[in-house]
């Protein structure tokens, strides 16, 4: 439960970042850097930040993006898994590289879903060709 709450906390400050593309690699950085610290200062248990840690935001913060599997390529998931394990690195020196490169990927990829919906919506459906009846 707390585990979840401490992702949460991160992923909430990862979303304004994708919700406001504009916004500065700095502030983001420094937001999850004081996340993470606030939560080893004041929590009860603190979680290390570690590899660990590192594969769970990887994991949870790409299932949220992609719930479905639908929007990112199997290849994209294989380039972005070199950053699995620096996540950790990253929070900590407050860089913000995966994130740069995922919201890059991200955008792409609902910019072409988005073109493949309008290719669609514009052409005309032939109803006349369409059979609702049972071959069997």
């Amino acid at each position: 439960m707390i585990k979840k709450a401490l992702v949460t906390a991160l992923f909430f400050s990862l979303f304004v970042y994708l919700s406001d593309v504009t916004a500065t690699d700095n502030s983001v950085a420094e937001q999850a850097h004081m996340i993470v610290k606030t939560a080893e200062k004041y929590h009860y248990a603190p979680r290390a930040i570690d590899n660990n840690f590192s594969q769970m935001v990887f994991k949870s913060f790409l299932r949220m993006l992609d719930p479905h599997g639908s929007l990112f390529t199997r290849q994209m998931y294989y380039s972005l898994e070199t950053y699995k394990n620096s996540l950790d690195e990253q929070i900590v020196q407050e860089k913000t590289t995966f994130l740069d490169i995922v919201t890059e990927l991200f955008i792409q990829q609902l910019q072409y879903a988005d073109s493949l919906i309008h290719s669609i919506m514009n052409k005309e459906i032939d109803f006349t060709q369409c059979s609702l009846e049972s071959e069997a």
